[in-house]
């Protein structure tokens, strides 16, 4: 895929998060396409493509993905942790989830 032809989003983090993400992606001359704001859709999907022992973030931003791909995205950005919770899990979690669908 050449560069000008990826779609890029990424998970909604709150809105400074957000938007701070976006404009550096675009400062990197990136196609970003925001993820809609979360609603019960989001998490409705979210939580109907990973098991049901899955935390909420999970849900919230396995959903985001979702939703972004049906509107275009076809390269998805994922944040990273060394943290204790979950999150550096998130990853491979979602790429699964997302090709069972």
């Amino acid at each position: 895929m050449r560069p000008e032809e990826r779609v890029v989003t990424y998970p909604r983090m709150g809105n400074k998060t957000t938007d701070i993400t976006k404009n550096f992606l675009e400062n990197l001359g990136l196609n970003v396409l925001e993820c809609p704001k979360t609603t019960d859709k989001t998490i409705r999907l979210g939580a109907e493509n990973c098991a049901n022992m899955a935390c909420f973030p999970l849900k919230q931003t396995l959903g985001n993905y979702i939703e972004a791909m049906d509107m275009g995205a076809n390269t998805l950005l994922s944040y990273d942790t060394n943290g204790s919770c979950r999150f550096r899990q998130y990853k491979l979690k979602e790429i699964l989830s997302i090709k069972k669908k």
